[in-house]
């Protein structure tokens, strides 16, 4: 593909900008919870939940530039 999804469909670029913010304020409270909860179970639950949200943030951003990801085998599989 060549050139942005969000170049071609204004809304999703809207979309893709207000999910990115909102990933970006729940990575941010994901990181206090991880400082601030006293118990080792919650900060497990926190670093669980800042993968799932990094994840996203990658998928979005994918969206947002329009790059493609390279491909999933190794090398000497290719």
């Amino acid at each position: 593909m060549t050139g942005s999804l969000t170049n071609a469909k204004p809304i999703l670029a809207t979309a893709v900008q207000v999910a990115l913010s909102l990933v970006l304020l729940d990575v941010i409270l994901a990181v206090f919870r991880l400082i601030k909860v006293p118990s080792p179970p919650d900060r497990v639950v926190a670093l669980g939940t800042m993968t799932a949200l990094v994840v996203g943030f990658c998928g979005l951003f994918m969206l947002d530039t329009g790059s493609q990801p390279s491909s999933p085998w190794p090398w000497f599989l290719r």
